[in-house]
């Protein structure tokens, strides 16, 4: 997926408020195919909220820096649809020591509704998201969710969920 003008914005409506999502011309979520992307520390559970940190730890890796690109043109893009100012858009890739993003795994009645597959297939057997391990490698479904706004003092901070329902792990 590398034609961002195929995109199309779409009005949500959730708990009386209006949210915005990325679509294509169909109207479906936008999904795009991870690269193997290193995840330090596993499924993370707080609360009710099932996410996992991945690290883009090789840009130097074509895949990854294809991918890498994608995501920043998609945040370009939506900062230009929202007429916001830069420094008020929390983009997807966080910079650091490592670049890295964050993917919700959705959920239903508080559990997750994520396919897990393991490339072992001699352990695999009736592994489910919870032997997620840490320091491995996965490659994930990666669906553009919602894009949030959030009042901060006298201004507003925006940005945009990245959620999950089936994941690989290497």
């Amino acid at each position: 997926m590398s034609d961002l003008d195929g995109l199309k914005y779409i009005e949500v409506p959730y708990q009386d408020k209006i949210y915005y999502r990325l679509v294509d011309n169909s109207g479906n979520s936008v999904i795009i195919n991870t690269p193997f992307l290193y995840a330090p520390f596993g499924i993370d559970i707080i609360k009710d909220t099932y996410s996992i940190k991945l690290e883009f730890n090789s840009l130097n890796n074509s895949l990854q820096k294809k991918f890498y690109n994608l995501l920043e043109k998609i945040d370009e893009k939506n900062i230009k649809f929202l007429g916001c100012k830069k420094k008020n858009y929390k983009k997807t890739v966080k910079k650091g020591k490592y670049n890295d993003i964050t993917i919700k795994l959705k959920t239903y009645r508080k559990r997750p509704i994520c396919k897990v597959e393991f490339m072992d297939k001699e352990r695999n057997y009736l592994k489910t998201i919870y032997e997620v391990g840490k320091k491995v490698k996965i490659s994930c479904d990666l669906e553009l969710g919602l894009i949030w706004k959030i009042k901060k003092g006298d201004e507003y901070e925006y940005g945009m969920s990245l959620l999950s329902n089936y994941i690989i792990v290497k």
